[in-house]
């Protein structure tokens, strides 16, 4: 008797300490109250003939509280049964039964000391055992507790140790990095990887992340690594550390970063952006500065045993609301969320001279239309808006609360090269309509009409005789783009504009802008990039950890327009009227930087995506 109450009391108690506990406590206490609850249906069997003893005593009431207690239980271990169940399976139908359960629980409470006390003959023996229950209650409780989290289910995310000093700079392990955390702290492998732990539940978002530009933001990524090298041979261990703070933050945060990146144990690189660092970014500074503390994991996260995942996804859907705050900050669904690693400034210990901007994506923005308002409210256009779009027809558990929708992981932009070589044929075809305006952002095409990110315009003259110079203006107008275009490590990007002009019908008789058999760019075509210069003013291959300023910047701020002027000789054999064609196209690495990558890939290897197109008829006279 006394144990059966001992064990019925610590399930009844099990909401009440939850109340009072929080983290890995509350989710010990929690799988500790549902091992408990099996237990107590191993005891049914004794609790139905202590019924039938009952039932021939005096008392047979349905009023009497041992009955009433009876029904509470049946009650409290059926929609246990199936509350748990249905977490373990994922599904949410269920989560209504959660505050019946509750009640139950509560309602135990009252009802067993009432019992316990209504049958006692001898109120002070009774009181007595009712120690001797709630002794073995809290005993029962705190054993299944600890033998639970003996079981290895939940691991420190914390380094002990704290941070460890650079032998060469004296500063933390991060340094040059403006990365840091929110004690100095350094966090284990486990805690800042798993992008699987949440396939369970976010399986659509998992599948899209792991197609995404962030996915390969790593050394894994060849683009990354012939740009990283340059800096490596210049700055050493410092520019491990600079770089990895967005490159490889798994490393980094971990605290791993001694050497050059290559030199690192395979298990600490080639992780990426990842769910737990991403969703851990808690404040930036607007300048490439910020502090990441990764979301607490709940017990039992990446168990390969069926067992263990079951307990996983127990404690992630009872926990829900704090997992929820966890990993949805009110910061991520800013566009400065994104801003520590797309406002990337050097600074003094990277390139040893001073404060130079690398990536400025985030200051774009800010000073563009995008971030001041479009449309007669003035409503802002984030980051997240543009890159993150919302994906219609999700089954994910965000779209329940989000009209059916959940917002894309594939974080769309001009990263072709990633999407041919890395990804899948679905990335790249979504990453070349999301140049070309194909995509449809339903969101937000209300305030920009959908099309190409830049439009071309061509300023031609009403007539040309042959024999004359054809003078053209072309415009590129940077209409739907938050930031300048390009942008990002606009050094190596191929941005260029081709001009052709023919007697319609006819074979061009002037190009710029071509390519050659190889694939090739013509190398006197009008391009859209960047020129980094070192402390002497010679320019240099990449910003790398000598660049100090860029001696030229073509691309087009949000909003901006270029104007680029032609003067074409026309043939004096022509006669009918002349075709211009203007095509801006785009390539995410130059043939320069193609030739420093160690995979010696051709230029037909590297995809170009025709951002936009343009063309008029100049008339000649001679017609007809």
């Amino acid at each position: 008797m006394t144990f059966f109450m001992s064990v019925l009391l610590a399930v009844a108690l099990g909401p009440v300490a939850l109340v009072y506990l929080e983290g890995e406590q509350a989710e010990g206490w929690l799988l500790s109250h549902c091992v408990l609850g099996l237990v107590m249906l191993l005891l049914l069997p004794w609790l139905a003939t202590h019924l039938r003893k009952r039932e021939a005593g005096p008392v047979s009431s349905l009023l009497d509280p041992g009955v009433l207690s009876t029904a509470v239980l049946m009650g409290a271990l059926l929609s246990g049964g199936l509350l748990a169940g249905a977490y373990c399976q994922n599904r949410y139908g269920m989560s209504g039964l959660a505050p019946v359960h509750l009640g139950l629980g509560y309602l135990l409470l009252v009802l067993l000391p009432v019992h316990l006390f209504g049958h006692a003959k001898d109120p002070l023996a009774a009181a007595r055992r009712l120690f001797w229950i709630m002794l073995g209650a809290g005993a029962l409780s705190i054993g299944v507790t600890a033998g639970l989290r003996a079981t290895g289910g939940w691991s420190s995310r914390v380094i002990e140790g704290g941070p460890q000093a650079s032998v060469e700079t004296g500063e933390s392990p991060f340094f040059p990095s403006q990365l840091e955390t929110p004690h100095g702290q350094r966090y284990s492998v486990d805690s800042l990887t798993g992008d699987r732990d949440c396939a369970p539940c976010h399986q659509q978002i998992v599948e899209e992340s792991s197609q995404g530009t962030h996915r390969f933001t790593g050394i894994d990524n060849e683009i990354v690594l012939t740009g990283y090298l340059p800096a490596q041979e210049a700055r050493g261990l410092l520019a491990a550390r600079f770089c990895a703070s967005c490159h490889e933050p798994v490393a980094l945060l971990s605290g791993k970063v001694t050497s050059d990146l290559p030199s690192l144990d395979s298990a600490l690189t080639g992780h990426g952006t990842t769910c737990q660092v991403c969703h851990g970014i808690r404040s930036v500074n607007g300048a490439g500065g910020q502090v990441i503390e990764p979301p607490d994991k709940f017990g039992f996260s990446g168990s390969e045993s069926r067992l263990g995942q079951w307990a996983n996804r127990l404690l992630v859907r009872s926990f829900v609301e704090r997992h929820r705050q966890e990993m949805s900050p009110p910061l991520l669904r800013e566009s400065l969320h994104c801003s520590g690693c797309h406002n990337v400034n050097a600074n003094e210990g990277f390139n040893g001279w001073g404060f130079f901007p690398l990536h400025n994506e985030f200051g774009n923005w800010a000073n563009s239309m995008f971030a001041r308002g479009l449309g007669t409210e003035g409503r802002q256009i984030a980051c997240q808006d543009c890159h993150m779009f919302q994906v219609s027809g999700s089954t994910d558990p965000v779209a329940a609360r989000k009209g059916g929708t959940h917002s894309s992981h594939r974080f769309l932009g001009a990263n072709t090269f990633v999407a041919l070589h890395y990804s899948t044929p679905e990335q790249l075809a979504l990453t070349n309509a999301y140049l070309t305006g194909d995509l449809v952002r339903e969101e937000i095409a209300d305030l920009v009409e959908p099309g190409p990110v830049i439009s071309v315009f061509i300023e031609a003259p009403d007539q040309v005789s042959p024999g004359q110079v054809l003078q053209l203006a072309i415009g590129l107008y940077n209409r739907a783009v938050g930031h300048a275009f390009p942008e990002g490590a606009i050094e190596v990007h191929d941005t260029w504009l081709e001009v052709t002009a023919s007697e319609l019908g006819g074979e061009p008789f002037y190009t710029s802008g071509g390519l050659d058999a190889l694939e090739r760019r013509d190398p006197d075509a009008y391009v859209l990039n960047a020129t980094p210069v070192n402390r002497a003013g010679e320019e240099i291959f990449l910003t790398g950890g000598l660049a100090v300023a860029f001696s030229e910047r073509t691309s087009i701020p949000s909003g901006h327009a270029r104007s680029v002027r032609y003067s074409i000789p026309v043939p004096r054999d022509i006669e009918g009227p002349i075709q211009v064609r203007a095509r801006l196209r785009y390539r995410r690495v130059d043939d320069a930087f193609r030739a420093r990558m160690k995979s010696k890939m051709s230029a037909g290897d590297v995809p170009i995506t025709d951002v936009a197109d343009s063309s008029v008829l100049v008339p000649t006279g001679l017609e007809g």
